[in-house]
């Protein structure tokens, strides 16, 4: 370098030397003042006076942009003010200035981002979090793995929505109050639920129940439910049994101070609720208990019990003599550490419905449903799924018994007000399995009064029992999935029992299967149609689904040695008569073979076909011509 440039670049330092002394008094007068401003924020700050802190606050950030600690404490102010974009801003520039200043910081931040459902910042912040702060403090490690955990779901929920098309049940429901589904009837056409309001003149708020009734698809106007006692404003979260005889329901306040328990009530002939009383102890505690739900077949009680310390849902078994075993808790695959609310079992009885603050969700209260395995286990919940769950509470959730349609509980825009009541179509993935259900009450057929009976229902072609229930009063009634056909059989001592072949068909969860069955004395002459016999067209061959039919014959004739019988078989006036009265008689011999194979003595048997010699009906029409079509059991002897 030559010495004219050595000369150059020495002008050069000594004036930035030169300008640094003249300036450097300015710009440490100007930091002070930023400084003074922050310290008065600060003391501002302690005595809660917010607005004079964010005077001060604002002052020194315009004096210096980079004061790291002034954003985060206007972000501190916006937390305590519920100014959240506030506190975004100002923490994002804090972080910005200077990350490690407080790297918790970056926790809040991130819930920040979570509550306006920005999941891609907030996952973000959070590995940032893991990568550079982490591995100082035990309790921010742990928060920080669960709110990834929680971020990483919703960010895929959100982006992978489920089917959700609310409808609200409308005016006649839903009012500015809060309203909760508890049930429908598995026919549809009665809605239960539970309005909470503000009781009068009184502050405390109240719950009562109401009940709509669906008028070609319209929900009517509701009206509160009516009991016979003196508690009704007492009373909430109520379900009424599968067979619409028992109502179980909440009271609150009643025997033990502050505390709610089960209730049962019953209704009569006249369709009146009678009899309320108390489950005994060995279901409610001296906690609160709450929220019942019944199984269709009537044999497990599900209820949310706060006897853990925190709110569990339990489940009793009834006992043979119609008593409830003591409540056992669901277990951690169901339960948390945090609430568990509002239990559903659908009708599949499989099928659990439930609201969670603590399975991992959108925030909140969140639906989940789990699936119980063949062998009685729960498997893990599932998240129902954005946008049915919301950043909100959703709680309350029924299915109906198409497994299609369901009914939620929620706070949305555009409602009457409080919680309302929606209904949707459910995803498929998420659905129960669709049910039936099949209502009979039994007569005798002379004197046409009720008489006490049993049924069962067998797998058609396996003969393999699936359901069996009894009735004192001969009304009975049971729960099926609707997918399946079944062979009916109903029977009572000293009778003839019937057979029936029941085949759901599309929509039969709203048309069921109800019928009046009379039954005849066990007698000599008596006639029994084996519905549950068919064979294939035009063919003396059994059909594969006629099996549950030979079983159930079976077990008659091995129950009562004394009978012998007749098998009678019959044909329409379709084609040749010597034709039709041979394939008559080929059915009557295929069952009776069917019957010895299975032990019955041939000597207590007898087949004849009778051809169309003996119709029930005119063979008129293609529907009366299949009701000629038969095999009939003829008593004709007994001992």
């Amino acid at each position: 370098m030559n010495r004219s440039c050595r000369f150059y670049y020495k002008v050069q330092i000594i004036s930035f030397l030169i300008c640094l002394t003249i300036s450097f008094p300015a710009f440490a007068q100007h930091v002070k003042k930023a400084e003074r401003a922050f310290q008065e924020a600060q003391e501002y700050f302690y005595q809660r006076d917010y607005t004079a802190a964010l005077k001060q606050l604002d002052k020194a950030i315009s004096i210096d942009p980079d004061f790291a600690d002034a954003w985060m404490m206007k972000g501190e102010i916006g937390m305590e003010t519920r100014q959240h974009e506030m506190a975004i801003l100002a923490y994002e520039h804090a972080l910005a200035i200077d990350s490690m200043l407080f790297p918790p910081m970056a926790i809040t931040l991130a819930r920040l981002y979570d509550e306006r459902m920005d999941y891609d910042n907030a996952i973000q912040l959070l590995y940032w979090f893991q990568h550079r702060a982490g591995g100082k403090n035990a309790d921010n490690d742990a928060t920080v793995v669960r709110m990834l955990e929680l971020a990483q779901f919703r960010q895929w929920a959100v982006k992978n929505p489920v089917r959700f098309n609310p409808e609200s049940l409308g005016g006649n429901v839903n009012t500015s109050n809060d309203e909760y589904i508890n049930m429908l009837q598995l026919d549809g056409t009665q809605l239960l639920f539970t309005r909470r309001m503000k009781g009068g003149s009184r502050e405390r708020m109240e719950e009562n129940l109401y009940m709509s009734h669906s008028d070609t698809g319209r929900w009517q106007k509701a009206e509160k439910f009516g009991l016979e006692w003196d508690y009704n404003d007492y009373m909430g979260a109520a379900f009424v049994s599968a067979d619409g005889r028992t109502l179980y329901f909440t009271a609150c306040g009643l025997g033990r101070a502050a505390s709610c328990d089960l209730f049962m009530a019953e209704r009569d002939t006249a369709s009146l609720w009678r009899n309320p009383h108390s489950l005994d102890e060995t279901v409610n505690s001296s906690s609160w208990d709450s929220q019942p739900c019944v199984s269709a077949d009537g044999k497990e009680l599900f209820f949310v019990s706060r006897r853990s310390g925190h709110s569990d849902i339990y489940r009793c078994k009834r006992n043979d003599d119609g008593t409830w075993s003591a409540p056992e808790n669901l277990g951690e695959m169901i339960n948390t550490k945090g609430t568990e609310m509002a239990p559903f079992l659908h009708p599949d009885g499989n099928t659990l419905y439930f609201a969670s603050d603590t399975h991992v969700g959108m925030g909140g209260y969140d639906l989940f449903m789990s699936r119980r395995t063949p062998d009685g286990q729960w498997q893990k919940p599932v998240n129902l799924g954005y946008p049915v769950n919301t950043p909100d509470d959703e709680i309350n959730f029924f299915v109906a018994a198409d497994g299609r349609t369901a009914f939620i509980s929620s706070f949305r825009e555009g409602g009457q007000g409080g919680y309302d009541i929606y209904s949707f179509e459910l995803e498929e993935a998420l659905r129960p399995e669709a049910v039936t259900y099949i209502k009979a009450n039994v007569f005798d057929n002379v004197t046409r009064k009720p008489i006490p009976a049993s049924a069962r229902f067998l797998d058609p072609t396996e003969g393999r029992q699936l359901y069996a229930f009894e009735s004192a009063d001969g009304s009975l009634f049971a729960v099926m999935p609707a997918r399946n056909s079944y062979s009916l059989e109903v029977s009572s001592p000293g009778y003839l029992f019937r057979q029936q072949y029941v085949s759901p068909s599309a929509n039969s969860e709203l048309h069921p299967f109800a019928v009046d069955i009379f039954l005849d004395k066990l007698e000599v002459g008596s006639v029994v149609s084996l519905q549950n016999i068919l064979f294939e067209f035009n063919s003396s061959e059994l059909r594969a689904d006629s099996y549950a039919g030979i079983v159930m014959l079976t077990d008659f004739l091995k129950k009562n040695p004394g009978v012998c019988v007749e098998l009678a078989g019959h044909t329409d006036n379709v084609g040749d008569a010597a034709y039709n009265k041979k394939l008559s008689s080929d059915r009557a011999n295929v069952v009776m073979t069917a019957l010895i194979e299975k032990g019955i003595d041939a000597a207590r048997l007898k087949a004849k076909g009778y051809g169309a010699t003996q119709p029930l009906v005119a063979n008129d029409s293609d529907e009366n011509r299949a009701i000629n079509r038969r095999t009939e059991m003829v008593i004709t002897k007994m001992k």
